[in-house]
């Protein structure tokens, strides 16, 4: 139980003294902001430099916080006595690292700036994205779970214990009419491999198993053949092509096994809710689109290309930087923008 309690005191001690600016909460966004947490009310905890940084009412609020954001910390609190102090270390560690930043004006450099900058949208964009989501939100009835099911149970790994199918064994040949006769030897013997053995083509025998609609490493119109048998036992010749044939022995068939939807019915509940946030998301941004006059101009984007002028060429030079300057297209509007100015000589001749 030591040896226990020593482990999570080390996951505590990993936890909570990483820097703010990675745990949720913890002020960071604040820190990000240029912000200081108020230190006001409650007893004083920390000073720095004389001042109070920490009291027990920020501290006690910062450790709620965490505790709200990361609720699978409260279930094991209980075998971490030593979290509040490691916690409260953290923030030491990061009021120091703070004040070192801000004495030594890194916050003013060019780099940290881009950086706080790129975070800040990041956040935001984020943050949006979230409360977009909130204030569309998304119902999923019982009947959806239950339609979904049934429609995705086969292509869904997690929900297949066992896919089922004909178990089956298979001889293949070369020419059409010794496959013939040899689906009237196994019909007369009515075992595919003791009919092998008597006919010598042991090594054309192949135990496919169970086949079903997934199964690989066959050719497919064999499989959908030995898949589509309806009556098992039975014995069947296939053609794959002229010079292939399969004589196929069927000896059972068993039905897929799925996993009770009782089971999986919250796994299958928030999935089914992603899907229709996607749907959601999907309808809204169309409109948001037509409400708000969105224009996409695709061409932007593709690589401007340098306007050869020919010195044979029929048009003037200053005809097709007028074109250029006249065209509608906006991504014609930059080429023109960045065509090269008639030479002096030539204005002077123009004009």
């Amino acid at each position: 139980m030591k040896n226990t309690n020593m482990r999570y005191g080390k996951f505590a001690l990993a936890l909570l003294l990483v820097p703010m600016v990675l745990l949720p909460g913890c002020g960071w966004l604040d820190y990000l902001r240029g912000k200081k947490e108020s230190a006001e009310g409650g007893k004083t905890v920390v000073t720095m430099s004389g001042d109070v940084v920490i009291t027990t009412k920020s501290f006690e609020a910062e450790f709620d916080q965490l505790l709200e954001e990361n609720p699978h910390l409260k279930s094991v609190l209980a075998m971490m006595p030593a979290a509040k102090k490691n916690f409260l270390l953290g923030m030491v560690n990061q009021q120091i690292v703070d004040k070192w930043v801000a004495d030594n004006k890194v916050d003013q450099k060019e780099a940290y700036a881009k950086e706080l900058d790129r975070m800040m949208r990041s956040v935001k964009r984020m943050l949006n994205t979230k409360y977009f989501g909130l204030e569309h939100p998304v119902q999923v009835g019982e009947n959806e779970i239950n339609e979904f099911y049934d429609k995705n149970k086969d292509s869904m790994p997690d929900l297949v214990v066992s896919r089922g199918g004909v178990k089956a064994v298979g001889v293949s040949f070369e020419k059409e009419a010794d496959a013939k006769a040899f689906v009237s030897k196994v019909r007369e013997l009515k075992d595919i491999t003791k009919a092998a053995n008597v006919a010598h083509v042991n090594k054309n025998l192949r135990d496919f198993k169970l086949v079903n609609s997934q199964s690989l490493g066959m050719d497919a119109a064999l499989r959908d053949k030995i898949v589509s048998l309806e009556k098992v036992p039975t014995v069947e010749l296939v053609k794959v092509s002229d010079k292939s044939f399969w004589v196929v022995s069927a000896t059972a068939k068993e039905a897929s096994q799925y996993r009770p939807l009782e089971q999986v019915k919250a796994g299958l509940e928030q999935y089914v809710a992603k899907e229709k946030r996607m749907e959601m998301f999907d309808k809204e941004i169309t409109q948001l689109k037509a409400d708000y006059k969105v224009v996409i101009n695709e061409d932007a984007l593709k690589p401007e290309e340098a306007i050869q002028v020919s010195e044979t060429s029929a048009q003037p030079a200053e005809a097709v930087v007028a074109d250029a300057a006249q065209a509608e297209n906006p991504a014609d509007q930059v080429v023109a923008a960045n065509a090269p100015e008639a030479a002096p000589a030539e204005t002077a001749k123009a004009a």
